[in-house]
């Protein structure tokens, strides 16, 4: 509901001159560019070291020290700046995770590919509506299923 109310409000940025973070804050929901940002804070303090690199992808083993019991492994790609860990944050939860914004930062990015920008945490997400008629049919919730979206509320005519 926080969200709902502040939809065209803004935090205030802790790191002001970072790219990707002036980046994900027009695009996040309040409490996921905080939590953006909370992740971009502890991927200052990551060790990381370069263990393999054929040229396009690189592969670096990264840890927060004090926090991980295992090094994670981070590949990147220096072509697409797509990066995959290990810890798999991203792909539980749509957001990056502090080894891969390390990597990122390393690496001299100043802005995130798009694919990193996931609907489900889009400012006004929880405004979008599906609208058409309703119809009890099976065909109809697989293309009601298909735009589906975790934040999303469906609304019929």
């Amino acid at each position: 509901m926080a969200d709902f109310k502040n939809l065209d409000a803004f935090v205030e940025m802790k790191f002001p001159c970072v790219g990707i973070l002036k980046q994900a804050r027009e695009f996040y929901t309040i409490y996921a560019y905080e939590k953006f940002e909370e992740n971009y804070g502890y991927a200052i303090s990551c060790y990381c070291q370069e263990i393999e690199n054929n040229g396009e992808v690189v592969l670096y083993h990264v840890q927060r020290p004090n926090f991980d019991y295992a090094m994670h492994q981070v590949y990147f790609n220096k072509n697409s700046h797509h990066v995959t860990c290990t810890c798999r944050l991203f792909t539980s939860a749509g957001f990056l995770c502090a080894h891969s914004l390390h990597m990122l930062s390393v690496n001299n990015i100043d802005l995130l590919p798009e694919s990193y920008f996931i609907p489900r945490w889009k400012r006004g997400a929880n405004m979008a509506c599906i609208r058409g008629p309703r119809q009890n049919n099976a065909a109809s919730e697989l293309e009601l299923s298909k735009y589906s979206v975790w934040r999303m509320d469906v609304v019929s005519e």
